[in-house]
């Protein structure tokens, strides 16, 4: 039983670690909050971070846009369901596979 309960201690324990992250995250919900949550997000980067995270937004639409066969609809919302609530490392890494 002190097993499980270690377990669940140490999973509520980072989960609330988790939470509080301070690193800024992608907000897709509308078009001013994708641009307000990517200028937070670049705001302190170097032009070469910023170039990188530039990247794999990209390389991630141009993934989405093959998947979804040009249709925009579809690519905007899955491009959107991809970043929304990601780190700009959580989005470089995703752009890179891993």
């Amino acid at each position: 039983m002190t097993i499980l309960i270690r377990s669940i201690f140490v999973l509520f324990l980072a989960l609330g670690l988790a939470a509080c992250s301070s690193e800024p995250t992608f907000d897709a919900t509308n078009d001013q909050t994708m641009e307000a949550s990517m200028q937070e997000m670049t705001k302190d980067m170097t032009e070469e971070e910023k170039m990188e995270l530039g990247q794999a937004v990209m390389s991630i639409a141009m993934q989405v846009g093959f998947s979804s066969m040009g249709d925009e609809e579809k690519i905007e919302k899955e491009l959107k369901d991809k970043l929304h609530g990601k780190t700009a490392k959580e989005i470089i890494e995703q752009a890179n596979g891993k």
